[in-house]
């Protein structure tokens, strides 16, 4: 993965020869919030998503949104990183928030459920694998995005020509 200086220092990231650290002297939200670095309430967005975000965002420009909410409708689920031209999520899950208690578990199986029920795409990827395999997971991540874009196109086209 590579980051700017000021990219780093946004996300409040130490580089330390070839080694990165969070830096703690910083508060971990910057007042110009960068994308993926925003807070649900009193959590903090992991290192992960920020990354991944900043990466995401590179590729896909402002039709990545973080902390989309809209993929089902009446309900507040929040999408960690969304592409809602295409109905795409991804969702970070990290052991601190989505492993360790049985009622996140089961929140994040209603959002995943509910999401698919609406025609959304939902991919879950762990905090770890973001940290160790970021530029692979990017590439697939652009891979599945490309390809669902192309099945909702042909999807679409299908619907156009039936009603005709």
């Amino acid at each position: 993965m590579h980051l700017s200086k000021a990219q780093a220092d946004a996300l409040g990231i130490e580089i330390v020869g070839n080694r990165a650290r969070i830096r703690r002297d910083k508060p971990q939200t910057p007042t110009k919030r960068a994308a993926g670095t925003k807070t649900r309430g009193n959590q903090k967005k992991s290192l992960a998503q920020a990354l991944l975000a900043e990466r995401l965002h590179a590729l896909f420009g402002e039709r990545l949104q973080t902390d989309y909410v809209g993929a089902v409708p009446g309900r507040r689920f929040e999408i960690d990183l969304a592409l809602p031209d295409i109905r795409f999520g991804i969702e970070v899950d990290g052991w601190e928030f989505h492993g360790k208690h049985k009622a996140s578990f089961l929140r994040d199986r209603e959002k995943d459920w509910l999401a698919q029920l609406n025609d959304w795409q939902i991919v879950r990827l762990a905090h770890s694998r973001i940290m160790k395999e970021s530029d692979v997971l990017i590439e697939q991540i652009r891979r599945l995005i490309e390809s669902r874009a192309k099945r909702l196109a042909c999807a679409e086209a299908i619907e156009g020509n039936t009603d005709e």
